[in-house]
């Protein structure tokens, strides 16, 4: 129990409360709110009193208005029973502190935290950055998933899904030749502002909305207001990518997180609902998917380092110029030739002494969007968009004086997903 307390003597930007464990051990914050100038000195947190409010205080609401917080009624009445705390505060700008009083204890005797943490001492002699050469690659090869009949406007979370993975949806379909001339689009009706890129019969389609389908632009816009039943937010053009008699519609599902704040943050994941249509604004030929959760890549275990490279294709890197540590718009540019596309480089460190006190970093020119794996573990996304070409290795994962695999599985965007440059590389000291 516990929460906010008034502060004798403090200056306004000074912020504090109290919590009180079941044992009776106390926590004491303490929070700056200057962004500027750091505080020092001495204060009383008075336990169950609240210092009125200051300032109006507002939020914005799902309209992107703004809205005042009321003071809540009856602020002032005591929420926790204890002594006045009498503490020594020395705090940065924006500075947070929380000070830990064993139960039965004074103020004195409790312990600030975060304490100050030491550095590692760091080789005189950093080793050479480890430039890679090559890379292997393939295709995911969507027939080796894991599919299910998906019911209609099922979404991932009914499938079991509740994370930001990439996963598949497939269709086939059976035409007249009358359709094939007819059902020129391909319209999607999502749960939510996620991507989808689409291979017809094998060959990836022209996306025709949104014109910009990147992580930065698309989950903000128009992210306040629902997606209707009736609205597409993915569209693509199948013209001369289907056939009169059986089809086959592949999709790469790419879940890009919730945007901040109210309704997209209650929503749900996956396709709501997608066909064929004559024209781009209603959907006039429904059509019944399959869903795999996992790319093929996953469920076949490409993301590991023991997985055999047979039947890959060798790609030779860029290896004669610096890498930019960062910068946008200079990502190697291809022609989408697929939809999900797998990288694997085999790399070796050093193994002399202290080396494994350094942090490592992979940096990297690459297109496309997805998710990176160091020998079997997930270090998180690589974005296209952006400005980060750096990304960091963990120590703990790294095998010094052995082989290390890094893997990327990578949604190809309009510019494809192609790797033109990487080097592992110790974090410069400045």
């Amino acid at each position: 129990m516990g929460g906010p307390c008034e502060l004798k003597e403090a200056p306004a930007a000074l912020f504090g409360g109290i919590r009180v464990a079941p044992d009776g051990t106390k926590f004491v914050f303490l929070h700056n709110t200057d962004a500027k100038q750091p505080l020092k000195g001495k204060t009383t947190l008075l336990p169950g009193h609240q210092g009125a409010q200051a300032a109006p205080m507002f939020n914005i609401n799902q309209h992107g208005e703004k809205v005042f917080i009321a003071e809540a009624e009856g602020a002032a009445d005591p929420v926790v029973t204890a002594d006045p705390v009498e503490v020594a505060y020395d705090l940065p700008a924006l500075g947070s502190a929380v000070l830990v009083i064993p139960a039965g204890k004074q103020a004195a005797q409790g312990t600030w935290w975060p304490k100050e943490q030491q550095r590692a001492v760091r080789p005189a002699r950093q080793p050479q950055p480890v430039r890679i050469a090559s890379v292997w690659k393939k295709e995911d090869d969507c027939s080796k998933a894991q599919w299910v009949s998906t019911p209609r406007l099922a979404s991932l979370s009914d499938l079991g899904v509740n994370d930001f993975r990439y996963s598949l949806y497939r269709t086939r379909v059976s035409l007249s030749a009358r359709q094939v001339h007819d059902e020129r689009f391909l319209l999607f009706n999502m749960f939510t502002r996620d991507i989808v890129s689409v291979a017809v019969n094998g060959q990836p389609a022209p996306r025709l909305f949104p014109d910009k389908a990147d992580a930065q632009t698309w989950t903000t816009r128009n992210c306040f207001e629902r997606i209707r039943p009736d609205e597409y937010d993915n569209r693509f053009d199948v013209s001369g990518l289907l056939k009169e008699g059986d089809n086959e519609i592949q999709v790469v599902y790419e879940n890009l997180g919730h945007a901040h704040g109210y309704f997209p943050m209650e929503e749900l994941a996956g396709i709501r609902e997608a066909g064929l249509s004559v024209s781009e604004s209603a959907l006039t030929h429904p059509l019944e998917w399959e869903c795999a959760t996992d790319v093929a890549g996953i469920t076949q275990g490409w993301h590991l380092p023991q997985a055999v490279t047979d039947g890959w294709q060798q790609v030779t890197l860029e290896t004669g110029s610096a890498l930019p540590r960062q910068g946008n718009d200079i990502q190697p540019k291809a022609v989408p030739d697929g939809l999900f596309t797998w990288y694997r480089a085999e790399f070796d460190l050093p193994a002399s002494k202290g080396t494994d006190l350094m942090p490592w970093l992979l940096r990297i020119l690459a297109s496309g969007n997805g998710y990176m794996w160091l020998n079997g573990h997930n270090i998180g996304r690589h974005w296209q968009a952006g400005p980060q070409r750096e990304y960091y290795l963990p120590e703990c994962w790294l095998h010094f004086g052995g082989r290390n695999v890094l893997v990327l599985g990578l949604r190809q965007t309009a510019d494809g997903a192609s790797i033109q440059a990487m080097e592992v590389a110790p974090y410069p000291i400045d």
